[in-house]
């Protein structure tokens, strides 16, 4: 690609993320090792999903998530020789397309 432009050329590097390649155009690519490989029609074919800004909110995880501990002996009648200790956590999360129109998937192959 001719008017592809790696991290160690931008001009500011405070917005690079873990895992960024480089961009062309408006579109920052990323490497990951866990990248889905399409089996049909051919072996060598990848999906590559291509998500604009705005696609997709997810809700914050800091306002819903609760961590709960309970130590030995606090189950009461339940429990009379305190051998029972607990611990658990719970959270809320919605993640939600808000444009279909924002994402796309490119199929590329590799040779």
């Amino acid at each position: 690609m001719s008017n592809f432009k790696s991290t160690s050329e931008y001009p500011k590097q405070e917005g690079v993320v873990d895992g960024e390649w480089g961009s062309t155009g408006n579109v920052r690519w990323l490497v990951s090792s866990v990248a889905a490989k399409n089996e049909t029609p051919t072996p060598d074919e990848y999906d590559l999903p291509i998500i604009g800004k705005n696609a997709y909110a997810v809700t914050d995880l800091e306002s819903g998530s609760e961590s709960i501990v309970k130590a030995f002996g606090s189950g009461g009648t339940s429990d009379p020789l305190n051998q029972r200790a607990t611990a658990g956590w719970k959270m809320a999360f919605v993640a939600r397309i808000l444009n279909d129109n924002f994402i796309q998937l490119l199929q590329v192959t590799h040779s």
